[in-house]
């Protein structure tokens, strides 16, 4: 199933990435590009989904669509 992410942030507070409908962060790291990193590891084992970078601004500045992780071993069908 996926489900889509937004990091947000900024530099002296640290940057973290939130699912949608989640109350607590689920990735937490000093640099933006930390948490982007271990946010798309995550989507790509658990099924893919939007990944949305908000810029420390405001507004979003990036929005990514994460693929799932392919499967060795597919149905035939």
């Amino acid at each position: 199933m996926a489900k889509n992410y937004t990091v947000s942030g900024n530099s002296k507070d640290g940057f973290r990435s939130i699912g949608d409908k989640a109350e607590r962060a689920s990735f937490t790291g000093r640099t933006q590009k930390e948490v982007i990193d271990q946010t798309r590891q995550s989507m790509m084992k658990n099924g893919g989904g939007e990944l949305r970078i908000q810029s420390t601004k405001g507004p979003y500045r990036a929005a990514d669509t994460v693929p799932p992780k392919k499967d060795n071993f597919p149905p035939r069908g």
